[in-house]
Parts: C-alpha cells; sequence; structure tokens
C-alpha cells in the first residue's frame, strides 16, 4: 500500500502498477496477486486507505468546544490542506472510475469524512447559522464549494489574470450568512 500510494503520488495514478509495486518490494510479479485480484482492486485499497487518511484530517481538524463556524472554516480548511497535499490520491478517491462506489471500505470512510461536516452543519444550524435552510442543502452546498476550490486549484483551472484568494477569506466567503 504505501508504495502504491508513493508511486501515484509521483506519476498519477497511470504510473501505478501491480508489477512495480511488485518490483519495488523485491518481490516475484505475482506477489501482489495474492492481496489484490487486479489493478482495480489494487485502486480501490488505495482509494480507501486514502479516505482513511482524509477523515482523519477532517475529525482532527476541531477540537469539539470550538465554535460551529470556526469548526466548519477548520473542517474546510482541512479538507482543502488534504487535496493540496495529496493531489494524486485527492483525484482517486473521487475519481469518475467509481473506485470508492464499488468498495465497502472507501464507503465507509467516506461517509465518515462526509459525516463530519454533516455533523459540523447541524450543530452550525442549530446555533443560528443558515438556521431556514434545508440541511442536506447547506452540507451538499458546502461539499461542493470544497469539492470544486479543490479541483479549480488544484487541477490549476482558474484563468490567468484572477486573483485568487487566501484559503481563510475564501472559507469566509462561503461561511458569512447574508442578512435579508
Amino acid at each position: 500500500m504505501a508504495e502504491g500510494l508513493r508511486q501515484m503520488e509521483a506519476g498519477g495514478e497511470g504510473s501505478v502498477s501491480l508489477r512495480a509495486l511488485a518490483k519495488a518490494a523485491g518481490v516475484s510479479p505475482n506477489a501482489p496477486y495474492r492481496h489484490f485480484a487486479d489493478k482495480n482492486a489494487l485502486m480501490a485499497a488505495l482509494a480507501a486507505e486514502g479516505f482513511q487518511r482524509f477523515a482523519t484530517a477532517i475529525e482532527g481538524a476541531s477540537p469539539p468546544e470550538k465554535d460551529p463556524i470556526s469548526t466548519l472554516r477548520d473542517q474546510g480548511a482541512a479538507y482543502l490542506t488534504f487535496a493540496a497535499s495529496h493531489p494524486a490520491l485527492y483525484r482517486l478517491m473521487f475519481s469518475p472510475y467509481g473506485y470508492s462506489l464499488h468498495s465497502d471500505p472507501c464507503q465507509m470512510a467516506s461517509q465518515r469524512a462526509f459525516g463530519c461536516l454533516i455533523s459540523a452543519a447541524a450543530r452550525a444550524q442549530s446555533s443560528g447559522w443558515r438556521k431556514d435552510s434545508n440541511p442536506a442543502a447547506v452540507v451538499l452546498g458546502y461539499w461542493s464549494a470544497l469539492h470544486g476550490w479543490a479541483g479549480l486549484t488544484g487541477d490549476g483551472l482558474i484563468p490567468p489574470g484572477v486573483p485568487v484568494p487566501e484559503l481563510g477569506e475564501w472559507l469566509d466567503v462561503f461561511l458569512h450568512e447574508e442578512k435579508r
């Protein structure tokens, strides 16, 4: 697993192969097949490990006694820091190939990470933040914003000349509630 993660971070998803893992580990070319049926099984296992690390980062982002908006902000920063620090793993976790959709460990770990955001948003709403909004819409909106920001910045898709705000400033824009 460690070698698979290293290969992926060094060269992206396409650089990972069972044969290269065996060579790097100094074992026979068939040895990885004792653990993984094929490359898809390896990629699913790597994605599951990524979601475990991702969930741990989000869970550890903010102490429980912090105010709810600060917790959302801290968790959002942890989300985006993880995505920026592990771009290939993050892409794999959310890849259109659906590794996370076909793996029970991925589903459980991704639900753990998403559960942190749900819990923090519910706590913020109970304290009055966006209190009149549908809770599912709030958490999906926040998750979409985080995921979109991670993709735009991680893939260098912000057009030249567009000033990129600091992470904290961007999070504050989303978390600020407009007075009506």
